[in-house]
């Protein structure tokens, strides 16, 4: 990659952005769009006159939500996994964060939104979807022992989201107004940084790979409990076969699969995906940023 402060972020865009994005679409039956609208509000104006006071876990998942700008109707919701939830204030944000794979807490357990945010909880959830490396791999705090997401701490400390107390991180201590509203302002400047960007891509494939136009219309499904990836292709004007190794570019960004089963029908191919040959791909660079779907 030729901007490695992407390339985590990319990685999570390449899992998830095969859907179409009509998933974020206002449906046109009028379905309940159940995410709240963006806001602007800091946790200071928010929440408290005091910027020492603690921020709750739930409130932070609303303003993450509201940040990227994350919406979903009632019938994409998850399972409630989080006992304690239905009765929250932040019950759509929780379950919207869920989706996106925010959450890091076991199905079962209880979230406790109402619990004070911790240091390590903020910056593991601000930075899943920003998607920072730590390229140096190593860490300036003396506690990394004591902490689940070390290179996400470190990446926090290095971009200025959080200050150390005596060198260490101190992960279970709890975030203030002040601090969550300075970690949000710093996301959102990067936020707007990549947006500004123009994307590029280069990318060279092996001589058997067909490559699809932009113009060809796919679709995509994704068999969460056994891993495998259908296509529908409408538009295509060539063939797909089994065994064809394929690519095709979505907002510069490419996606490349061989196709383990196909069926046409009408001119319609539905394709069940498996990985591509090793030596399919040669060269693969990207610089950017692309919409993240579910």
């Amino acid at each position: 990659m030729k901007q490695r402060l992407f390339s985590v972020f990319l990685i999570f865009c390449m899992l998830s952005a095969f859907f179409p994005a009509s998933v974020f679409a206002e449906n046109a039956d009028n379905t309940e769009k159940t995410s709240p609208e963006p806001d602007t509000a800091t946790y200071t104006a928010e929440l408290s006159d005091n910027e020492t006071a603690a921020v709750t876990r739930g409130a932070w998942m609303r303003e993450l939500v509201n940040l990227f700008d994350l919406t979903l109707t009632k019938d994409e919701y998850p399972d409630i996994y989080f006992p304690d939830i239905e009765e929250s204030e932040y019950f759509d944000e929780i379950m919207i964060a869920t989706k996106y794979g925010f959450v890091d807490v076991e199905a079962g357990d209880n979230f406790e939104p109402d619990e004070p945010l911790t240091r390590e909880f903020a910056v593991h959830t601000l930075n899943f979807y920003l998607g920072i490396q730590n390229d140096k791999k190593s860490y300036t705090f003396q506690d990394k022992d004591s902490v689940n997401y070390p290179d996400d701490v470190q990446v926090a400390v290095d971009q200025g989201w959080i200050a150390l107390q005596n060198k260490k991180f101190q992960p279970e201590a709890t975030i203030t107004a002040e601090e969550s509203a300075h970690m949000l302002e710093q996301a959102r400047e990067i936020q707007n940084g990549r947006h500004a960007a123009t994307p590029v891509s280069d990318y060279q494939f092996a001589d058997y790979v067909k490559i699809i136009p932009d113009s060809v219309e796919i679709d995509s499904a994704l068999n969460y409990e056994t891993g495998v990836r259908t296509l529908t292709v409408s538009g295509y004007q060539d063939k797909i076969s089994k065994g064809d190794t394929f690519a095709y570019c979505r907002e510069g960004f490419a996606f490349v699969f061989t196709a383990d089963k196909v069926n046409e029908t009408d001119g319609i191919f539905t394709v069940v995906t498996t990985d591509p040959p090793e030596d399919a791909i040669i060269k693969y660079e990207f610089s950017g940023v692309i919409q993240p779907e579910i």
